[in-house]
């Protein structure tokens, strides 16, 4: 290997040290231990999932039909059936941890409601 193709391989290295090294990071640490104990990168992907869904929730017109309570049904149940097939449709069998415990399904739904702007 010549000195071009060794460095380049540094370089990448480095790159996918730095990646790692990030998503290990967001995966294991708390938003707050006491007060908010969910990790950064489930809390990240409730945050977009929310605004995803307060968007379609607007733009379908949906302002004034929802209450507050099946509006958060709704968004629970889309969290749940994306989850299902992001598992089961890629064939990845993996067992579905949120199934078991309440606190994933906890995390989502906090977050939700800390980021919703009032429909009315």
């Amino acid at each position: 290997m010549d000195v071009a193709g060794a460095m380049s391989h540094l370089l990448f290295a480095k790159v996918l040290r730095t990646f790692s090294d990030s998503l290990t990071f967001i995966s294991k640490t708390k938003v707050h231990s006491r007060w908010f104990p969910y990790a950064l990168a489930p809390t990240l992907h409730a945050a977009r999932i929310s605004a995803v869904y307060q968007h379609n929730a607007r733009k379908a017109g949906y302002e004034k039909k929802l209450s507050w309570p099946t509006y958060l049904a709704g968004y629970l149940i889309m969290v749940s059936f994306c989850a299902l097939y992001s598992h089961y449709s890629e064939r990845l069998r993996l067992v579905l941890g949120w199934l078991r415990p309440f606190a994933p399904l906890s995390g989502f739904a906090t977050t939700h409601i800390l980021l919703h702007r009032p429909l009315h």
